[in-house]
């Protein structure tokens, strides 16, 4: 059994109310309704932007390490897999812009980065489910699809993504990370 020190619990908490507040201050601060994105958002406020991407990717990574660390989850191929979908985040920020190529590269970059989490983390939560807390682990999985469902149900309306929905999203997967981490036994 690996043991979780207390400096990594401390750190990926850390990550994760860094990432809550910049997304938050990001889109009170920064968007207007022709801004209706993060990719728009982004384009006005580049170094907010950045630092909110790294602290999104690298608290992805590392709650979901320990999340996988506390279930006592380990595979080599589910670790890059998640190391390449975490570092797209860096490339997300990275690369903006709305030249044709630059936002085809951030586009594809941050659909590979929330799919490959959100997959990730939903992996995870089967395994608790299977393992451990079912009626907890189904709640987790119920707020994720339902949110994720609601982002599509809004883009279908809106005929694109919307800050707000995409703040939702991404705050409650850190949310679950969060919960599941620091709240259960």
């Amino acid at each position: 059994m690996t043991t979780i020190q207390p400096f990594e619990k401390i750190f990926c908490a850390i990550l994760i109310i860094v990432s809550v507040v910049l997304s938050t201050i990001l889109l009170v601060e920064t968007c207007t309704p022709q801004m209706k994105t993060f990719s728009y958002i982004g384009e006005q406020n580049r170094t907010l932007f950045f630092i909110w991407g790294v602290s999104t990717g690298a608290a992805t990574f590392f709650n979901i390490r320990l999340l996988a660390k506390r279930l006592q989850f380990r595979n080599r191929i589910f670790d890059w897999i998640l190391g390449f979908g975490c570092s797209m985040a860096l490339v997300m920020v990275t690369v903006t812009g709305f030249e044709p190529l630059n936002y085809a590269v951030h586009m594809a970059s941050a659909k590979i980065f929330g799919l490959i989490g959100g997959v990730c983390l939903l992996i995870l939560m089967l395994i608790k489910f299977v393992k451990k807390n079912r009626i907890i682990s189904m709640l987790y999985i119920i707020a994720m699809v339902s949110t994720f469902v609601i982002l599509v149900v809004v883009t279908l309306q809106t005929g694109h993504y919307t800050a707000p929905s995409q703040l939702l999203l991404t705050n409650v997967f850190l949310a679950v990370m969060f919960c599941s981490n620091f709240l259960e036994k």
